[in-house]
Parts: C-alpha cells; sequence; structure tokens
C-alpha cells in the first residue's frame, strides 16, 4: 500500500481531531456497558479472570491475558476495559483516512456491535485499523504489530490478516513472521487451531448460527438506510484496495454457518469506511451528511437492543424463579452475575449463593 504522510503542518490537528473521536466513543461505549452482563460477556469475564479456563475456549487466549486486570474488578469493569480498547479504532481510523472516516466509524453499527458486547471480536476492530494505519504510513514494524495481534485475538483478525498479506511490504511480512515466531503464544494458538480442525472434522464444531437478515443490519444497518450506506461501500470498493480485506471474512462465515448479528463487526466497520471511500466528488458535503445520518440510524437501532438486553438480563435477575434457560450456555452465568438467587430449570449447576 502507498505511504500517505500527513499533510505538513496538520498533524496537530488531526491528532487533535483523533483525540476528540477517541472520547465521544469512549463515552459511548461506557454508557452501552452500563448494567448487567448479557450472553457471552460472560464468558468473557470468567474467562479473563481465569485465564487458564481460557485454555480451554474457543478462541485465542490474548484477549482474556489483556482483560484479566480489570476482571479482578468485577464483570461490568472488563465490559468497560473493552469498549475503551475498542473506542480507539476511531482515531485510528480518523488518522489513516482523515476525521471524516472516523465519524462514518463512529457511528457505524458494526462499531456500536463492538463497543455494546464485551467478547475478544471486540478487540479485532481497532488492531485492525491500527494495520490499516501502519501500512498508510509506511511503518512495517507497527504494521507487523497489529497483523500479530490479529492473530492471536480471533478467528476473524486471523482471516483478515491473510487477506491483508498482499497490502504489506516484503520488509513488513518479514517483521510479521519474526514477530509471530518469537511469542510463545502463537504456538499455543497453533495447537488450539489444530485441535479446533480435528473437532470440526468429527462433526463437532457446534450447531450453525444463521441469521442473514441480522447480520446484514450489523454491517449495513436496517433498511432503507442500508441501501445507501450499501451503494457508498460498493462505489468504495471499487476505488480502494482496503476492499481485498472484505471477501474473505464473509465466505469463512458463510462456509462455517455463522452469519449472524454478533460476528457483523469487522465488516461492518469496513464496510463504513468503504462507504467513506466512495463518497462522489461533487456534492461531498451533502453526501456527508446523508450518509453519517443513515449509519447512525443503525447505531441507534444497535444501541437499542443492547440496552434492551440489558434491562431484560436486570429484570430476570430480580425475579423469585425458576427460570427457563438453555443448557451449555452463558445464561445461567450472566444471570448469576446480575444477582439471581433462584433456580434454574432444567437445573445449571451454578449454586444460588
Amino acid at each position: 500500500m502507498p505511504r500517505v504522510p500527513f499533510p505538513r503542518g496538520s498533524a496537530k490537528e488531526s491528532l487533535a481531531l483523533a483525540v476528540g473521536l477517541y472520547l465521544a466513543a469512549a463515552l459511548y461505549g461506557v454508557w452501552l456497558q452500563r448494567g448487567p452482563r448479557v450472553g457471552d460477556e460472560a464468558w468473557t469475564w470468567l474467562f479473563a479472570r481465569l485465564p487458564e479456563r481460557g485454555l480451554l475456549d474457543v478462541h485465542p487466549l490474548l484477549p482474556y491475558l489483556l482483560l484479566h486486570p480489570f476482571a479482578r474488578l468485577g464483570p461490568e469493569a472488563v465490559g468497560l476495559a473493552t469498549a475503551l480498547l475498542a473506542a480507539l479504532t476511531v482515531p485510528f481510523a480518523a488518522l489513516a483516512y482523515g476525521p471524516p472516516a472516523g465519524a462514518f466509524l463512529l457511528l457505524s453499527p458494526g462499531f456500536a456491535l463492538a463497543l455494546g458486547f464485551s467478547r475478544p471480536l471486540s478487540l479485532v476492530l481497532p488492531e485492525l485499523f491500527l494495520l490499516l494505519y501502519a501500512l498508510r504510513r509506511g511503518n512495517d514494524r507497527l504494521a507487523a504489530l497489529a497483523g500479530s495481534l490479529l492473530f492471536l485475538t480471533h478467528f476473524q483478525g486471523q482471516v483478515l490478516l491473510l487477506a491483508a498479506l498482499p497490502l504489506f511490504t516484503k520488509r513488513g511480512r518479514e517483521a510479521l513472521l519474526s514477530f509471530l515466531l518469537y511469542n510463545p503464544l502463537t504456538y499455543l494458538e497453533v495447537l488450539r487451531l489444530a485441535g479446533l480442525f480435528l473437532l470440526a472434522l468429527e462433526g463437532k464444531a457446534g450447531p450453525p448460527v444463521l441469521s442473514p437478515e441480522g447480520f446484514a443490519q450489523g454491517v449495513l444497518g436496517p433498511p432503507p438506510a442500508s441501501f445507501l450506506v450499501g451503494a457508498l461501500a460498493a462505489l468504495g470498493a471499487l476505488r480502494a484496495r482496503e476492499a481485498l480485506l472484505a471477501p474473505l471474512p464473509f465466505l469463512l462465515l458463510l462456509l462455517g454457518k455463522r452469519l449472524t448479528l454478533v460476528y457483523a463487526p469487522p465488516l461492518g466497520a469496513l464496510a463504513a469506511l468503504l462507504a467513506h471511500e466512495g463518497l462522489p466528488r461533487k456534492g461531498r458535503a451533502f453526501a456527508v451528511l446523508l450518509a453519517l445520518a443513515a449509519l447512525a440510524w443503525g447505531s441507534l437501532q444497535v444501541a437499542q437492543g443492547v440496552r434492551q438486553a440489558r434491562e431484560e438480563v436486570a429484570r430476570l435477575a430480580a425475579s423469585p424463579g425458576p427460570l427457563l434457560v438453555k443448557e451449555r450456555t452463558s445464561e445461567p452465568l450472566a444471570l448469576r452475575l446480575a444477582g439471581y438467587r433462584g433456580s434454574f430449570c432444567p437445573p445449571s449447576g451454578l449454586p444460588a449463593e
């Protein structure tokens, strides 16, 4: 990817705008994270609190090691830490592509999902945009660092890294290989991937989770606003090399039968970036406002869903029970963390006290 330097005299202004966008993103994340844990956020806290149990999770260990200090402060602290880390996505985008691109990311539904649900996948977004920033600035070592973080964070990060390799310079690829070879977590991750591959061959990869409509709304937002975002993203895909990153993750999710809302954040963030790159040159200011409004509508729908989910967990936790829960899911733990002391049906094995 060709190096794009800061225009002379604009570095301080760009940095100040990036900091402002970060503060807005961080406040948005704090608001979304207030309240009890929802669904797999309970697993995120548990595996961060006890990283040795995270060795048995389907996700890499690195996110749980990063969140471990916060897990000792409580479940909500993990959510806040995840949101503050995910919020770095916005300033990285602003520094790499300009403040309007940061605003597009800030208001995108995919970014709202990353802020709203504390999961390892949330950390893929800042790592991805750190990588894109490094590639735009021609910083090979920073790109290698970001790439190694993607590999050690989530399977979507690994696929995004694979798709991004053509954008690296030869020196950058060599630095990436060096970063990975000298990191012991790399070898642990290779063993984990081998185990998951064997489970998949035995048909034990887990039930399919398919909701194409929910996935599409997580990427582009709800219609009719999604039509505008999708059209701009399609135009951006014709202009920007970053479009190379999108097909492979989508294909993997499709083949793995994981097209659902919770897996949408990375592609949602890329769609927002491509929509920015697809803005017309004539009438650009009006197109920016229209696109931001369309993205904000989708982000608002996600935010409402997150807040309603937290309120529902709080309501259930206040009930005397017994509560009907799905077996072998994070539901019972999330309810216990929210203060529920009743019984479950079927029994979950979790103590009431």
